[in-house]
């Protein structure tokens, strides 16, 4: 642009652009001015569609887009509490039915801690469980050695069916994502034999506990 200055108006206020600026006039009295550094480069910053929540800053995501976000702060909290028992025979990895919740991030690059919480028992006595914690269709939380039975959590049912065990999982997430897209965690089981059951005891279906799964959205 030249060094020749333009003015918009707009409402009753009045916006004027110069090579190196651009100054936002009030509707009574006082500007805003907003400057360029003097050697600029090709640049261009998107501006994000909402406003934001109080105490949100504009953050970059280090190729121009901008959006709001909150200094280490909890964005967001969304919980699914399942309150009903589960059971599987299952030797694989299955879903624990209505043991996930989902979250939409509000801002670009946010951490996404997530925790459950379950008692788990086995109906037929002592057997080995496996829980896996899942982002999508992708299994996370996992330790690094890479063997069959290499879980987010192990659990173990010794003795008598009424024995019981509580399991709590508590992971931060880096996720990619899309602002406005959503992320669904979940809770996958399997047993080595037996009949596993969450969220009651292996011989009383009728006494049952709850099992609340939390995903909380952590700004940078």
């Amino acid at each position: 642009m030249s060094q020749t200055k333009a003015q918009l108006i707009a409402g009753s206020s009045t916006q004027s652009i110069s090579a190196s600026n651009v100054v936002l006039s009030g509707a009574t009295s006082g500007t805003v001015t907003i400057a360029a550094p003097a050697a600029a480069g090709s640049n261009t910053l998107t501006l994000p569609t909402g406003n934001g929540t109080a105490g949100q800053f504009l953050q970059t995501n280090g190729s121009g887009a901008l959006s709001f976000a909150g200094a280490g702060k909890i964005l967001q909290v969304v919980q699914t509490a399942k309150l009903d028992a589960f059971t599987s025979s299952s030797t694989s990895f299955t879903d624990v039915t209505g043991l996930s919740v989902t979250i939409t991030p509000v801002a670009a690059s946010s951490k996404i801690l997530v925790e459950a919480s379950f008692v788990v028992s086995n109906a037929d006595g002592g057997r080995s469980m496996y829980f896996n914690l899942v982002r999508g269709s992708t299994t996370i939380a996992q330790p690094s050695a890479g063997n069959a039975n290499d879980a987010t959590i192990q659990c173990n049912t010794t003795g008598p069916n009424f024995n019981i065990v509580v399991a709590k999982v508590q992971f931060l997430d880096e996720p990619t994502y899309t602002l406005g897209n959503s992320i669904t965690y979940k809770i996958q089981c399997k047993t080595d034999s037996g009949t596993l059951c969450v969220g009651r005891r292996g011989d009383r279906s009728n006494e049952l506990s709850i099992s609340p799964i939390t995903a909380m959205e952590v700004s940078d």
